[in-house]
């Protein structure tokens, strides 16, 4: 009975052991929440150091890139939350679309702005707006993570530019849910329901994220501009979708607010009407 009773210690503490240095995934995961935790982001689509600089690269570094800006593109333009964009972009329009991307790390498209933790961003949005000055293209998309610039002091000035300019269709892309965990880790502590969808209440509420909607809402609105509202497709006033795909799953964003490759292809898909009009 002793030798028994020590065999039965030994595999439980094993077995409690594994489940904790394993976060017990194999035994209290559905097979839908192991694919999302073990979800591995590819971020090539948004193509960095070419189409998407990061903060070591100046405006010349675009050079690299194939986009060439003319009176035809639709440019994409921003930090990462317009990189994000690309591959949905990519897969929704294929080739429809004459896409020019201008995206850099922490760049938001607002023109003037000096950022000391991104000494090139102004020039590099000096650049694009002479780009943009001098070839007229038909379409500006305009996406950042809004909550964290100025965005009040300096984007009406860099869509009256855009307006004087002659850009037929201008887009704004509002902000993305932010999380205070990375959405994997969210999905992951809630688990799956029915809705594949997590709590509004597990958002950073530091980002007003819902205010700073509301106040580009209205920009868009007073100027005659396409708005096109993140929260409002993502999400409803208690929970937000996290999980698309139905033989494999896939989260829809990664970190704290990008979006998966995925997740960008369920997104334009989503709003392809608003972008398209």
């Amino acid at each position: 009975k002793l030798q028994f009773n020590i065999v039965l210690f030994s595999s439980t503490l094993a077995l409690c052991l594994f489940v904790m240095f394993t976060k017990g995934v194999s035994f209290r995961f559905s097979d839908t929440l192991k694919q999302v935790v073990e979800y591995r982001m590819d971020n090539s689509p948004w193509r960095p150091d070419i189409c998407f600089l990061n903060p070591d690269q100046d405006y010349s570094a675009f050079s690299k890139c194939q986009d060439k800006m003319t009176e035809k593109s639709f440019v994409v333009w921003g930090d990462s939350h317009a990189a994000h964009l690309m591959p949905g972009l990519k897969s929704v329009f294929g080739n429809s679309l004459n896409i020019t991307q201008r995206t850099a790390s922490l760049c938001p498209p607002i023109i003037g702005l000096q950022k000391d933790d991104r000494p090139y961003c102004k020039d590099i949005n000096d650049m694009v707006a002479k780009e943009i000055s001098d070839n007229k293209p038909t379409t500006v998309l305009m996406s950042a993570l809004w909550p964290v610039y100025p965005m009040r002091d300096y984007l009406p000035e860099t869509i009256k530019f855009l307006k004087d300019n002659k850009v037929k269709n201008i887009i704004i892309v509002g902000p993305f849910p932010v999380w205070k965990k990375t959405m994997i880790d969210t999905i992951e502590d809630m688990g799956i329901n029915s809705g594949r969808t997590v709590p509004w209440s597990m958002t950073d509420e530091t980002r007003n994220l819902r205010d700073n909607d509301k106040y580009l809402r209205e920009l868009a609105k007073e100027h005659s501009l396409t708005y096109i509202s993140p929260l409002e497709t993502m999400c409803t006033e208690s929970y937000c979708k996290a999980i698309i795909g139905n033989r494999i799953a896939y989260p829809i964003q990664y970190d704290n607010a990008h979006l998966t490759p995925e997740g960008s292809g369920w997104f334009i898909e989503e709003v392809k009407k608003q972008i398209s009009k």
